[in-house]
């Protein structure tokens, strides 16, 4: 039973609640998830959201709905955001280690039908299926959006690579019904990454600030006083990036898209700490992705004797944090690509993907981003959606000169399962966001 300690139980009877499955509405295809296709629940339990507002905005609308809502405080972050004003918030200021022996007895005691948390990486989120799934719990992750903007992801059981569209076949969702019809996005939102600063500054001071009242506690990412300075360092660098990088800003997405004697490819780096990199890759660090796709690249280079060029773009959420591009200058001439290897920060993507032949991605959902415009792709790690007839499945000496056509049909299915599925039109920063 995993992390479940049968004492706790006693001879009090669980009753494991129906395995919940977020389907189609009955009102057709003409929109994405919301909240309320969620079943009703009488108590529900609220772990780490995402930085700002948007929990205890959940909290309140289940709460409008009849639910009994408990959440879990873990730093005084999460205290700024969801104050600890009665007993239905719990501040969890123990070990670690004995973090899931606490979050069984409160899942009994308050009898909690369904779990929400952003995420289901962090320490703090890890044993939660487990546990949950011995006791009958529904559990929902939430996430950044796979397709963007105006979209954030919801999905029961798990997110990325944990999503059970895992194991679904193209076969099956390209069967489904649903996946003929794209719901439109009917609510914009405005950019939400002002406000995701602002919230993560916030929540950033206050933790930093009140380290002492929760000693034990250990953040998923960097949580301290360096933490001030990679953010001015990553104002700092937007500017500057955004003057130096104008030309070749420019020279990429003006120029016309290169034919089959010189092509381009796009490696779009992902934020080095992201569960997506230390869970769900066999990579140790981006050095050795850019190492491993450089090397790929050269020796395609070398044998069909090709003008290609190889676009690296750093992720904007690391850009305070890492700086690759001495390790790329270096790797390109270690491998005789010095004007073969484009090194840029701030650039449309979409404008970029009308221009490229390839895309190499770890997981990032930039992947389907390029997919959904007919540019061929291949995952380096485990993603929900490198399957068969989406993604390429031949190895990455392979890509760069036997891309497949993108099979645009299932690209759309596939697309469209999720906007059904697992999609919410809303935003996890705007305050404007009210959940419907």
């Amino acid at each position: 039973m995993g992390y479940l300690d049968t004492e706790l139980l006693g001879e009090r009877p669980i009753s494991p609640t129906t395995t919940t499955r977020l389907a189609i509405r009955q009102d057709g295809f003409n929109r994405t998830l919301l909240l309320s296709d969620l079943p009703n629940y009488s108590n529900i339990l609220l772990l780490q959201g995402p930085v700002g507002p948007f929990f205890s905005k959940l909290g309140h609308y289940w709460r409008n709905r009849g639910a009994n809502v408990t959440k879990v405080n873990f730093n005084s972050g999460d205290d700024l955001f969801y104050p600890p004003i009665n007993d239905l918030v719990i501040q969890y200021k123990g070990r670690q280690s004995h973090w899931p022996q606490f979050l069984t007895s409160v899942l009994v005691d308050r009898t909690i039908r369904a779990v929400f948390m952003f995420g289901d990486c962090r320490d703090i989120h890890q044993p939660v299926h487990s546990i949950c799934e011995a006791l009958g719990i529904d559990v929902f992750v939430l996430e950044e959006g796979y397709i963007r903007p105006h979209l954030f992801t919801l999905e029961h059981s798990g997110v990325n690579y944990r999503s059970r569209i895992s194991q679904m076949g193209m076969d099956t969702i390209h069967s489904q019904r649903e996946s003929l019809h794209e719901p439109p996005v009917k609510r914009h939102y405005s950019s939400s990454y002002w406000y995701m600063v602002r919230w993560a500054i916030a929540y950033w001071f206050k933790s930093l600030t009140n380290q002492s009242q929760y000693p034990d506690y250990t953040h998923h990412r960097q949580l301290n006083a360096r933490m001030g300075f990679y953010w001015t360092k990553a104002f700092f660098r937007y500017w500057f990036y955004k003057l130096s990088e104008y030309s070749v800003r420019h020279r990429l997405v003006h120029s016309k898209k290169q034919g089959e004697e010189s092509r381009s490819f796009l490696l779009p780096l992902q934020v080095h700490d992201d569960s997506q990199m230390t869970v769900h890759s066999d990579f140790s660090s981006i050095e050795e992705v850019i190492e491993t796709v450089i090397s790929s690249f050269s020796a395609h280079i070398q044998e069909s004797k090709r003008s290609d060029i190889l676009i690296i773009k750093h992720h904007p959420m690391d850009r305070g944090h890492t700086n690759f591009r001495q390790f790329i200058r270096d790797t390109a001439q270690l491998y005789r690509l010095k004007h073969r290897v484009i090194y840029v920060h701030d650039i449309s993507l979409p404008a970029l993907l009308g221009k490229v032949s390839g895309c190499i991605t770890v997981n990032s959902t930039i992947g389907l981003q390029a997919l959904y415009r007919n540019v061929p792709t291949i995952n380096l790690g485990r993603s929900f959606y490198d399957k068969p007839g989406i993604t390429f499945q031949g190895s990455l000496d392979e890509f760069w000169l036997n891309q497949a056509k993108v099979d645009r049909g299932k690209v759309k299915a596939l697309r469209n399962y999720l906007l059904h599925h697992t999609q919410v039109n809303g935003s996890l920063y705007d305050p404007a966001y009210q959940i419907d």
